[in-house]
């Protein structure tokens, strides 16, 4: 029996439904054994090593480093030293071998672009060994999703047979505000030492009274964090520019909240914002100054140490305060440079060009530039062209599948009950796949 796997959509999809949504065949680790699968990687006893992992040598490093640049999505790999994320990644890959070939895996469906450990060593699996991939990705419009075979930008989606019927505002150029629910609420402030004290409580916790190591967080790592602090605090106070010290005509990078999927799993080679900004400095002339804006979201720890600084050295750039509102940053700007961030769908919809790095969701729509040695030129040559937007646009209409593979997308939504958006989700797979 050839098995669809399923990771993710843990509460989108709840067991009983399982079948009804993905078909017969489909199975999912269950939610209370998957921190098995990610932190302890256990091997049941009845998996003996009885599989020869047929995998070249350059595949295998591929899948690590693709392991290594997501870890840090889970706090409890602070402070490890890289021999025992080592023997992590070889647990988990041997694991994840295993399960897919005692369950013959033929077809692997996530929720998400893969951005954790665990998911990208099963991605990675599946890609070496013909195993075939469905990725979806929760779309801004609440209520409907893409859905790719590889990670990769708009030009991989998969087409739709049934048109989505886009809203209005999203074909014209306009200057309304996206109100994006995630960045609601969100305390700005520079102070987090509670955060910190927090954290260390939470791991000291875990780690000494429930006595699960594998959470305690090292005090050398939290040493590290401290000084990451410092680094942050005194490299923005020496280089934040007022609104009236801005530069005339300048390139707009607001950075990415890190460690997130928007980076790791879809930043491909930038997935470190660091290289972005180097690599943009080389491709802009040197007297278009570069003006970056912190994440109001982002932990100091995200960054790494030396993060700050290094991007001091590099010559013309500047932070802008963390309070100053993203919107206001495009319109002064000459254009926006990004990974895959929403600000370069907020540029594009007001009529401004967008250079990307990553592999967003609106690389194909007009006024998106992929980045190359002499990509300033087109975007100096670029002009708003309404039409032309418009067109871009409605080809996303046939990229897009009824029903959210979130459930905070779907809150969003009172009408989209839970019943109504599995009837949604059952036709949209039904299509998804047929298409592979």
């Amino acid at each position: 029996m050839k098995n669809i796997l399923i990771i993710g959509f843990y509460g989108v999809v709840k067991e009983e439904d399982m079948k009804f949504v993905f078909g017969p065949n489909a199975i999912r680790i269950p939610f209370k054994k998957r921190k098995s699968f990610i932190f302890k990687a256990k091997w049941p006893e009845d998996w003996t090593a009885n599989k020869y992992v047929d995998i070249s040598e350059k595949e295998l490093l591929s899948s690590y480093h693709f392991f290594i640049k997501t870890i840090s999505r889970f706090s409890i790999y602070s402070g490890w030293d890289l021999d025992s994320i080592d023997v992590h990644f070889y647990k988990v890959f041997i694991h994840a071998f295993t399960y897919l070939k005692k369950n013959n895996i033929k077809i692997v469906i996530f929720q998400d672009p893969p951005h954790t450990a665990w998911e990208v060593v099963i991605y990675s699996l599946s890609k070496i060994h013909g195993v075939k991939t469905i990725i979806c990705r929760q779309s801004p419009l609440f209520n409907a999703f893409f859905a790719m075979s590889e990670l990769g930008d708009s030009r991989y989606y998969i087409s739709s047979d049934k048109k989505y019927n886009l809203p209005n505002d999203w074909l014209i150029y306009n200057d309304n505000k996206s109100d994006w629910f995630y960045m609601k609420n969100i305390k700005i402030e520079e102070n987090i030492y509670y955060r910190y004290a927090f954290n260390v409580f939470i791991s000291i916790y875990k780690g000494l009274i429930l006595r699960k190591p594998y959470y305690f967080k090292p005090f050398k790592s939290l040493i590290n964090d401290i000084g990451l602090f410092f680094e942050f605090k005194k490299e923005r106070k020496n280089s934040t520019l007022t609104v009236e010290e801005m530069p005339a005509d300048f390139v707009y990078v607001p950075l990415h909240l890190q460690p997130e999927m928007t980076t790791s799993a879809l930043g491909g080679k930038y997935y470190n914002q660091l290289f972005m900004v180097y690599q943009l400095r080389t491709i802009l002339p040197k007297e278009v100054p570069i003006v970056i804006k912190e994440n109001p979201k982002q932990w100091v720890n995200g960054r790494g140490f030396g993060f700050y600084s290094s991007i001091r050295k590099i010559k013309n750039v500047y932070h802008a305060d963390i309070k100053e509102d993203s919107v206001d940053l495009i319109h002064k700007s000459i254009c926006t440079a990004t990974v895959t961030g929403t600000a370069g769908w907020e540029t594009l919809k007001i009529g401004k060009p967008v250079i990307y790095f990553g592999s967003p969701w609106w690389s194909q729509i007009y006024g998106a530039f992929k980045e190359e040695k002499n990509v300033y030129k087109k975007v100096k040559e670029f002009i708003p062209n309404q039409d032309k937007f418009r067109q871009s646009v409605s080809l996303l209409s046939n990229k897009l599948f009824q029903g959210s593979v979130i459930n905070s997308y779907r809150y969003q939504l009172p009408e989209l009950s839970y019943e109504k958006n599995i009837q949604l989700l059952e036709s949209s797979f039904k299509s998804v796949l047929k298409s592979i």
